[in-house]
């Protein structure tokens, strides 16, 4: 059985329409997704979408709310995730701040509040940013947080198979730019203080 994922910031899109269409933002999805998918159990979300496969992706945002989507969207498919990687490609800076240094009250309600549809290894993944310190000591007060490489990251791994993408963007600059050259490019959160009282959870 091949371990779950779900990319955050993808649209998995209906065959039908990935087989008529050249929108760069959609082939580059398509190529990652299929390089990803040859080791994993691929899903998708994203707060906006089209002509998505709803078998296979949610609109749903990291929030307790969103959490509790993904609960129900897991548990009709009867899986477990294994990990959540959210995307930094075509991500700017201030579109990735305002979507999870921002965001970290949601963020830690998001995590707990999947719980119930994850594995005990799971692990979410994105990218480190020079903004994220509130984010990270608030964070770590309830999660283990890590800083990894991008062989860690099988959402990394895959694109880097995938090689040049649509519109001619390599992926490895995206994320420098993003990370600001660090040798750790990626946080890694594990879930083994999921069941932490203390992580407040607005609705």
């Amino acid at each position: 059985m091949k371990p779950v994922v779900m990319i955050v910031g993808m649209v998995t899109r209906k065959e039908s329409f990935w087989g008529r269409t050249n929108e760069e933002n959609v082939v580059r999805d398509k190529l990652r997704i299929e390089a990803l998918s040859g080791e994993y159990d691929v899903f998708s979300m994203s707060l906006k979408s089209h002509n998505e496969d709803a078998s296979k992706h949610l609109q749903a945002s990291m929030t307790a709310r969103g959490a509790k989507a993904v609960v129900s969207f897991m548990r009709a498919k009867k899986k477990k995730l294994d990990f959540i990687l959210v995307d930094y490609v075509r991500m700017p800076s201030a579109y990735y701040d305002a979507y999870i240094v921002k965001n970290e009250t949601n963020i830690c309600s998001f995590l707990k509040n999947v719980q119930q549809v994850c594995r005990p290894e799971f692990k979410m993944i994105f990218a480190r940013r020079e903004t994220m310190k509130e984010l990270l000591a608030y964070t770590n007060k309830f999660f283990n947080v890590n800083f990894i490489k991008g062989n860690k990251n099988p959402l990394f791994i895959a694109t880097s198979r995938v090689g040049k993408l649509p519109g001619n963007f390599d992926h490895k600059n995206e994320l420098q730019k993003l990370t600001n050259y660090n040798k750790k490019p990626f946080i890694e959160i594990t879930s083994n203080i999921f069941a932490s009282k203390r992580c407040r959870t607005p609705l």
